[in-house]
């Protein structure tokens, strides 16, 4: 199926990084004295960064042996088999999250953190991050619902980066979905049987046309609430697209006829697994 034939009123591809004429006009002239005080170097950034990543690790491990304990049932057998399978979920993504911050801190003497191996199947990726969300969903009011189809096909992707691209979209769908909507995550190969697609929709808010334009031309977008009282800056969409810009994913972002928006991510062909 191809993004342009669902019933979408608005579509723009996503450019991050490339308004390079809006750059060029603010500039001053002076290199040095137009981002003075304003522009940290990287000595200056890991210097602020790694002691708030450091103190995040002592809750995160916290975290970790409660999840644990829970996972594993020490206490006795759970009423609801629920209870296990999201210990389970929070246990793994908090490794996941201690894993990240041993990487930013980047200590020679940091034990590395157990993590699954990849699953090498780009459909239990796409489920197991996407599920990560359920409870999320379920304590909004929100339907979740990821459909695969059997002839997706297996992608030459990391699941890091299926991971990263889920994490941001499903996520910022939930948010701005009121009580009462839904969230789909969709996976099939494209008409052609080439290459494939995945789309994130919602029956949220939607996006103004104006913001999609400042998206497109990376430009900073005016925060804005969800109806949960989330903030949005449109900063997980930058990163997504440049999670897959090394593997020639294109992406891009409609605003749905019926409200809502959806995000649409087209795999080449050359991704596919033989």
């Amino acid at each position: 199926m191809s993004a342009r034939n669902q019933n979408h009123s608005t579509g723009l591809k996503f450019g991050f990084g490339q308004n390079t004429d809006q750059s060029t006009d603010q500039s001053t002239g002076d290199d040095t004295g137009a981002n003075s005080g304003q522009i940290l170097d990287q000595d200056q950034l890991n210097a602020h960064v790694r002691p708030v990543v450091h103190d995040l690790r002592n809750p995160l491990n916290a975290i970790l042996g409660f999840t644990e304990m829970l996972k594993d049932e020490r206490f006795g057998a759970h009423a609801n088999p629920r209870y296990k399978e999201y210990s389970e979920l929070v246990h793994e993504a908090a490794l996941k999250l201690l894993a990240k911050c041993n990487e930013l801190i980047d200590e020679p003497n940091v034990a590395p953190v157990p993590q699954k191996p990849q699953t090498e199947d780009t459909r239990s990726a796409i489920t197991q991050t996407a599920m990560l969300y359920q409870a999320m969903a379920e304590n909004r009011g929100v339907a979740l619902n990821v459909n695969i189809d059997d002839d997706f096909p297996q992608l030459d992707l990391p699941d890091t980066v299926i991971e990263q691209v889920l994490n941001n979209l499903v996520s910022n769908a939930i948010k701005f979905t009121p009580s009462g909507g839904r969230v789909t995550v969709l996976a099939k190969r494209e008409d052609d049987g080439r290459g494939a697609i995945l789309v994130i929709s919602d029956s949220g808010v939607g996006i103004e046309d104006k913001t999609i334009g400042q998206l497109q031309r990376a430009e900073r977008v005016e925060p804005g609430k969800s109806p949960h009282g989330d903030d949005g800056s449109g900063l997980g969409l930058s990163i997504v697209e440049q999670a897959l810009r090394p593997y020639g994913v294109s992406l891009e972002i409609f605003r749905n006829a019926n409200n809502g928006t959806s995000v649409s991510l087209q795999f080449p062909e050359s991704l596919n697994k033989v």
